[in-house]
């Protein structure tokens, strides 16, 4: 029987410096093994090497044979390099830690039978990590479990973190996740760390790491289409490769399935399931064309609406659903597929990276058909159509959702129309997601300007006034931007306004918020959608305010051009239709019945 070649990683923070967290890492030897080498991270130093020789110029360790069990010891910072990203995805604040384990690659020589190779990793130091390391808490703690569908769900709750929603609401909305996600790729345990909103400026709203860890920020909603919770859970049990063509799928279903998860525990209705997974935006881009998306978002908002698309057809076809289809996928990648009577050769090249060919055989595998059979055409012919080009399935309501009412649905907020100085210095927001590069952000973000490298903050604050229970209302939610030259910070409920930077300034599209703006030498453009309150003061050059409906209250030192009905108060003399050196000049526009203004 071969023996097991063992690294063990001891993880605990660095007392000395913040940001850093020590690591000790031995490595068992068995007897058949005469050669092991192991490569440790260019971002991580080595403080000292029993046992392993250095190569000349490298962070390769070699061990000299001399040591039965060779050691490294390492200085690991918390706050990994990660290119293409915005903001803070890991990091130490001293108190407490969210991180990667380092990844060290091991390779080795062996006489006979190839020992297996164990990573184990262990705590030396208050705290729970993933048991393949892909994210370890260090810190106060406490845990909270729960059995369901055979995984054992780990909840950790920071000491420093101000949980919005309750550990039991968390841990039932995951483990009726983990009850009906029939996808396979089920961990016997995972990990979810409510990550501190402060004094972090996190970039994402939540992050997937390892195999089986995610993080989600403290303040993250269960109330909402595409719950945060819920979507990092659903990455979980994403087991499968993809290349570029399908590469849309991973960020596709795991909307999908938190949208309708969270519909099928009652906490958000029909309408609001419908809209998240009927957006138009990014309807004309090929899924399957990543390098040549209009923005980032195309797979959370047109592959969503896809895949709800499909989950409906194969239920309609038959027995199969997308989750069959999802857990062939799962069972491909680990190995499983083995069966030659019902998925023989469903991957072209032997590689476990699916393709879009690849994907059309398994969705007909899943309903007994196959690829260009009569029966299959039509959802082959609309699957070609929006991967492969600008086409988009119809409108329907996902499976097990009711019909929506005939009124008009406004879909989940969006940087709709972003421009492409957004997409380069931003990113952009679908409802409670932030997409930047090729990464997810969930729920808020932190940015950065491309022009001067500041930052642009956005994170969850529920407003700041109390309603008669005690407890932070929605009805109160503030949105407030303070903006010195191009730096700005913005608080409020991110679910409830869309932020823009646009050639001229700031534009700030709101639904049912409240807006306070203050600024200095920026113009702002503010939009509301009806039914709200939009209160701007401003001393630059001047405002221009949009209203469909809702109340504005403008106040400035300079000029204002106001379009729409609205009600102006300024503290100088002020005129209409006529020009003033010290009040205000308002000059309305007729409209044409499409809200165009005329001429």
């Amino acid at each position: 029987m071969a023996g097991a070649l063992r690294q063990n990683i001891a993880l605990s923070r660095a007392r000395e410096e913040r940001g850093y967290v020590d690591a000790s890492v031995a490595v068992d030897i068995p007897s058949n093994v005469s050669r092991v080498s192991v490569q440790v991270p260019p971002w991580t130093t080595v403080d000292e090497a029993q046992g392993f020789d250095r190569q000349s110029g490298s962070q390769r360790f070699v061990w000299t044979g001399a040591a039965d069990r060779p050691t490294l010891k390492l200085t690991v910072p918390a706050e990994k390099p990660r290119p293409g990203a915005a903001g803070t995805t890991t990091v130490d604040v001293g108190e407490w830690a969210i991180l990667e384990a380092p990844n060290l690659l091991t390779q080795w020589r062996h006489r006979g039978e190839e020992p297996t190779f164990e990573r184990r990793l262990v705590v030396d130091d208050e705290g729970i990590a993933s048991s393949d390391g892909g994210l370890v808490y260090l810190g106060p703690h406490r845990e909270h479990t729960r059995r369901a569908a055979g995984q054992r769900i780990r909840l950790v709750e920071p000491r420093a973190a101000s949980l919005r929603e309750s550990p039991d609401d968390i841990l039932d909305a995951l483990a009726h996740a983990a009850r009906e996600l029939r996808v396979s790729g089920r961990d016997d345990e995972v990990v979810g760390i409510a990550a501190p909103t402060r004094p972090v400026n996190w970039g994402p709203g939540g992050l997937h790491a390892g195999g089986n860890a995610f993080w989600a920020r403290d303040s993250s909603r269960l109330d909402k289409p595409n719950a945060t919770w819920v979507h990092e859970y659903v990455h979980t049990r994403q087991e499968f490769g993809t290349d570029a063509s399908m590469k849309w799928i991973v960020e596709a279903t795991a909307v999908y399935y938190a949208t309708r998860l969270t519909y099928e525990r009652g906490v958000i209705s029909a309408d609001e399931c419908h809209a998240a997974l009927n957006a138009s935006t990014c309807e004309t881009d090929a899924l399957g064309a990543p390098v040549s998306w209009s923005s980032a978002h195309v797979p959370y908002r047109k592959g969503s609406r896809v895949v709800s698309w499909l989950d409906r057809q194969l239920r309609e076809y038959g027995t199969a659903t997308l989750a069959d289809v999802l857990a062939s996928m799962n069972r491909y990648s680990d190995g499983s597929i083995t069966d030659p009577t019902t998925l023989s050769e469903v991957i072209d090249g032997g590689t476990d990276a699916i393709g879009f060919r690849d994907f059309k055989r398994i969705v007909a595998a899943a309903v007994g058909d196959e690829p260009g059979s009569r029966s299959f055409r039509p959802i082959e012919k609309q699957l070609n159509s929006a991967v492969n080009s600008a086409g988009v399935p119809g409108e329907t309501s996902p499976p097990g959702v009711s019909d929506v009412s005939s009124d008009p649905v406004a879909e989940p907020v969006a940087a709709t129309d972003a421009t492409e100085l957004l997409d380069e210095a931003f990113g952009e927001r679908y409802g409670n997601e932030v997409v930047e590069a090729d990464g997810r952000i969930d729920e808020g973000t932190v940015f950065g300007d491309g022009d001067d490298g500041s930052l642009i903050e956005e994170s969850d604050v529920f407003g700041s006034e109390e309603d008669d229970g005690g407890s932070v209302s929605d009805d109160d939610t503030t949105v407030r931007i303070e903006t010195s030259g191009s730096d700005v910070t913005i608080a409020g409920d991110v679910d409830d306004a869309d932020v823009e930077r646009t050639e001229s300034g700031i534009s700030v599209d709101t639904f049912g918020s409240t807006i306070e703006v203050d600024t200095s030498g920026m113009d702002i453009s503010v939009s509301t959608s009806g039914g709200t309150s939009t209160e701007v003061s401003v001393s630059g050059d001047g405002i221009s305010v949009e209203s469909s409906g809702g109340d504005v209250t403008v106040s400035t030192t300079g000029g204002i051009d106001v379009d729409g009905d609205v009600s102006v108060s300024t503290t100088g003399d002020s005129g209409v239709g006529g020009d003033s050196t010290s009040g205000l000049g308002f000059v309305p526009r007729d409209r044409c019945d499409d809200g165009e203004p005329n001429g």
